[in-house]
């Protein structure tokens, strides 16, 4: 099922902006028992989108209402909400009165979810390298070319997920993940502040773990530290936590805060 702006449709114009440059934002959101689920935490960082990139914000309550007709009639799935500068002309500049367009589908979960979370998950370095830029750092914008390619890569590495580092050589994420690791009983994940995705899920689990009065270091990681850690995890709003076994081919234990996590988190929520 499909709605653009409210109504039930399978297109858009061809002078959508999402099209013609990325220009817009998405979200990608579970749905359990015909519930959205973490809803409010995916709006928000819509909302923080919207500003970082001067678009019209929605009205968050059409926007939940739309959320919530989709998950009555899925059940379990997936909405991928889309929010577009809307349409203009050829060029890059637009008129300050443009529309946004507004785009909600829906598909069914992916099948191995719950098997990766028991089995784990293989990973490597991609070579595929994101740029320094602070302004796109955390939204989740259009313009995902650099993941389109490292997840390009995953085939011929023989893994299930890739990880980017910066042009300046820090560890940020997955193709697709948020990245947390364990070395020495300390548990870190990436700095965010100048490149990658701030995901949904990486905040929960942050929240998570504060309440568990567990510290997690929050700091620039080198490929270096990531090879040698002891355990490893990746996450998102749809897989939850995938534990890592193999990394850069070297066979891996889960640990018992990545199981803990699960059960918390997964378990419950996801």
């Amino acid at each position: 099922m499909i709605l653009v702006n409210g109504k039930a449709s399978d297109s858009i114009s061809i002078n959508n902006r999402g099209l013609s440059f990325g220009d817009g934002l998405f979200e990608t959101i579970l749905v359990k028992s015909g519930q959205g689920l973490l809803v409010d935490s995916h709006l928000s960082r819509l909302l923080k989108g919207c500003d970082r990139l001067s678009i019209h914000p929605p009205d968050i309550t059409v926007v939940s209402s739309e959320i919530k007709r989709l998950a009555d009639v899925i059940g379990y799935g997936v909405i991928k909400l889309i929010y577009t500068r809307g349409e203009s002309g050829r060029g890059y500049r637009y008129s300050e009165s443009i529309m946004p367009t507004r785009v909600l589908l829906t598909s069914s979960l992916p099948e191995n979810i719950i098997s990766k979370r028991q089995s784990g998950i293989t990973v490597d370095f991609c070579k595929t390298t994101l740029p320094v830029d602070p302004f796109f750092a955390g939204i989740k914008h259009l313009n995902r070319l650099h993941q389109v390619v490292a997840a390009s890569e995953l085939e011929a590495l023989k893994v299930d997920e890739g990880l980017l580092c910066s042009t300046d050589g820090n560890v940020i994420e997955g193709t697709r993940t948020n990245l947390f690791i364990v070395k020495d009983r300390q548990l870190y994940t990436p700095d965010l502040i100048n490149c990658g995705v701030e995901g949904v899920m990486r905040n929960e689990i942050l929240i998570a773990l504060k309440q568990l009065g567990i510290e997690t270091a929050v700091q620039p990681l080198s490929v270096e530290d990531v090879r040698c850690c002891d355990h490893a995890f990746v996450s998102n709003s749809v897989i939850g936590i995938w534990p890592v076994s193999k990394l850069c081919g070297r066979p891996m234990a889960f640990g018992e805060l990545c199981d803990k996590l699960i059960e918390i988190i997964c378990d419950q929520i996801a």
